[in-house]
């Protein structure tokens, strides 16, 4: 479904499900910030959202302060309702108070992404900054970004006894890995494929010195 909005320069400009833009509000409904981002969700007949048990009324009209016999004027117009969604939420709003669209925008959404990770207790000395390298270089070689790392305690300094203490770093000396660090990790299967690309390369070397 689409609806005409404005003429430009004797062209009619159409709003269309899937548009994206700074859209240009009327009165009351100006309130509405031109320069936030909206998509348009759905354009919808006003007695089949009453059908449907929305409540246009409540929904739209009487937030803004219009009376019902508004609404019911626009239902002999026949005029449509236009659902649109930005980072706040959604705001729906009569095709007749939709201006116009000042800035229509085509491409893909972006948001800022932080992952968490919950770790138990741990010595208040215990130095994380190995451990956020090897993440940050796992993150940059699987999505393409260089993170921003931070060891961010989440709670007081605890003092533990002695003997719990121990407890504590023998269970964690049980559970630690053999192996190195990330980056440590990658140079030592380079260098076992590395190896292995030689020992191929000699194969193949003393099969071609064997052909007849």
């Amino acid at each position: 479904m689409s609806i005409t909005l404005f003429e430009t320069q004797g062209v009619s400009m159409k709003l269309t499900i899937g548009s994206r833009g700074s859209f240009e509000f009327l009165p009351p409904f100006d309130l509405a910030s031109n320069s936030t981002v909206f998509e348009v969700i759905s354009i919808s007949d006003i007695v089949e959202m009453e059908a449907n048990n929305l409540l246009p009324f409540e929904l739209i009209y009487k937030k803004v302060g219009l009376a019902k016999s508004v609404m019911y004027n626009d239902i002999q117009n026949n005029v449509k309702i236009v659902t649109l969604k930005s980072d706040k939420g959604y705001t729906y709003i009569p095709d007749t108070y939709v201006a116009g669209v000042s800035d229509v925008i085509r491409g893909v959404e972006y948001n800022r992404r932080t992952l968490m990770f919950k770790i138990c207790a741990l010595p208040a000395e215990e130095d994380l900054s190995s451990i956020i390298t090897d993440v940050r270089a796992l993150i940059t070689a699987r999505l393409g970004v260089v993170p921003i790392g931070e060891d961010i305690p989440t709670s007081k300094n605890t003092l533990i006894a002695d003997a719990q203490h121990i407890s504590f770093e023998l269970e964690r000396t049980a559970l630690r890995s053999k192996r190195g660090n990330y980056q440590t990790i990658v140079a030592e299967l380079e260098s076992i494929i590395a190896t292995k690309d030689e020992h191929i390369a000699q194969l193949e070397c003393l099969l071609c010195n064997a052909t007849p």
